[in-house]
């Protein structure tokens, strides 16, 4: 129909606003056409390129949840997911938003795993997971700050656990590190020291040489390896 391909063109130019309304408009008029669900999911995409994530997210959740068979699900559930992602703030705010992208994102990739977009998932649920390591990281910094060095290791181990395969994770063991130096446990600080080292081309150019001026400011790198202190 006219009014669809009308709602098509102002999405291709850009004019995502425009085409919300055609969109809309032909969801409305049309509800029984073939194709309303693509209108549809369409009407979904246009607010989500305008970052209106609240909105896309009840339209691709209207599609998911009254049009089963479409051809069009699969991308409106990921697409929700990324929704939910793109709209949390920053890692030192709630995070609400992004554990529920996660559980989105899992969820996709639970039904649909063999996927064209389960790589696009996976990569989406790796960065959700960084910003919550990012949000126990800041936790971990506060604690410092505030000199509470047994809630800080906990919280490092805790990331560690969490989210092992984070960068934040090695910022965490790089504050291991100055703890187990402000306790007087060189043997323990030169084993993180190397371990961040070793890693140095997987790991950000800061960290490094971070780690480098701690290791050798306390004689742990690249002099061989101490004796604890008995």
């Amino acid at each position: 129909m006219a009014l669809l391909e009308r709602a098509h063109q102002a999405f291709r130019q850009g004019d995502y606003g425009h085409a919300a309304e055609l969109f809309k408009s032909f969801v409305f008029r049309y509800p029984t056409d073939p194709r309303v669900d693509e209108a549809q999911f369409y009407l979904a995409e246009s607010y989500f390129r305008q970052r209106d994530y609240d909105q896309a997210i009840a339209e691709y959740s209207f599609l998911v949840e009254n049009f089963p068979q479409s051809a069009f699900r699969e991308r409106a559930e990921l697409r929700m997911a990324e929704a939910y992602f793109r709209k949390a703030p920053p890692p030192e705010l709630d995070q609400t938003d992004t554990e529920t992208a996660i559980r989105e994102f899992r969820r996709f990739l639970a039904h649909y795993p063999n996927s064209p977009l389960a790589d696009t998932a996976r990569q989406l649920l790796a960065q959700a997971k960084e910003r919550l390591a990012e949000k126990m990281l800041i936790a971990i910094r506060t604690y410092r700050n505030l000199e509470a060095w047994r809630a800080e290791r906990l919280y490092i181990r805790l990331l560690e656990r969490e989210y092992p395969q984070s960068t934040a994770r090695w910022w965490a063991r790089y504050y291991l590190a100055e703890y187990y130096i402000q306790q007087d446990q060189p043997d323990s600080a030169y084993t993180v020291i190397h371990e961040i080292i070793e890693r140095e081309q997987d790991l950000p150019p800061k960290l490094v040489r971070q780690t480098k001026i701690l290791g050798l400011k306390y004689g742990l790198w690249p002099f061989r390896r101490p004796r604890s202190s008995s």
